[in-house]
């Protein structure tokens, strides 16, 4: 279900076009109160330039950072199918892919111009910053590092910090899941790909600072509200689904 739902919104993203939809975007980021446009300041004489300036903006964060979405995502999805790869770097990928489908993210995906893809290009650009530099690009990964200022500055700003949250979930994510049984990991893989809309893996990441998760204590109980609950107690990880299945490794 997963990937159908990806297909369908990579078909919508690739009619988006940064000249023609410009002045939507435009729009959207003036209704959002994007920072961007704070930053672009001219006198009244020059009123004509700032609006050559703000629609090439609009139109270079459509082309830098919505046109290039479903390259990244498929390149993502090409990760989870290839079975080399780890299990906790295709657990966290998934999770990642699941919030592209989710009907109520930060950003409605049906806002004007493409404006509604802007949280979501974040959370994959995000994602395949750390792909690649688990796999050590740092050719690509210098390029995409360098997008993120744009595309915080063209976000409302009363999105960043949830935004920021779920960005550092992405983050721990990597370290959290290499810390768990495979097992368990391609069972919540299995859950997400089935139903993304009722299992989110990143509900299952704590709230904590990367640096400390090698101190991660038990007990520990991490809720998932929609679908899973994790439990790890005493060397034993526990994985309980709505459906009454349970898994317990040790």
């Amino acid at each position: 279900m997963l990937y159908k739902e990806i297909d369908k919104l990579i078909e919508e993203i690739k009619t988006i076009e940064p000249m023609k939809d410009g002045q939507d975007f435009l729009q959207a980021m003036t209704d959002n109160n994007a920072n961007a446009i704070k930053r672009i300041t001219t006198s009244d004489e020059e009123e004509d330039e700032k609006a050559l300036d703000l629609m090439l903006l609009s139109a270079g964060c459509i082309s830098r950072l919505i046109v290039p979405l479903p390259d990244i995502i498929n390149k993502l999805i090409s990760e989870v199918k290839n079975p080399k790869t780890p299990s906790h770097i295709r657990c966290t990928i998934i999770g990642a892919l699941a919030y592209l489908v989710q009907p109520h993210d930060l950003i409605p995906d049906d806002t004007k111009g493409g404006y509604g893809f802007i949280d979501d290009s974040v959370l994959i650009h995000a994602t395949y910053i750390e792909l690649l530099y688990i796999k050590g690009e740092k050719d690509e990964l210098q390029a995409c590092t360098n997008l993120s200022e744009l595309a915080a500055g063209v976000c409302p700003p009363e999105i960043l910090k949830p935004l920021a949250t779920a960005v550092n979930g992405i983050t721990v994510g990597f370290q959290f899941f290499a810390k768990m049984p495979p097992e368990m990991l391609e069972t919540t893989i299995r859950q997400i790909i089935a139903n993304p809309y009722k299992t989110n893996a990143f509900n299952s990441i704590p709230e904590v600072p990367h640096q400390t998760i090698d101190g991660w204590k038990p007990y520990v109980n991490i809720k998932n509200a929609k679908g899973m609950s994790l439990e790890y107690s005493k060397g034993t990880f526990a994985a309980n689904f709505e459906d009454g299945s349970h898994i317990f490794v040790s």
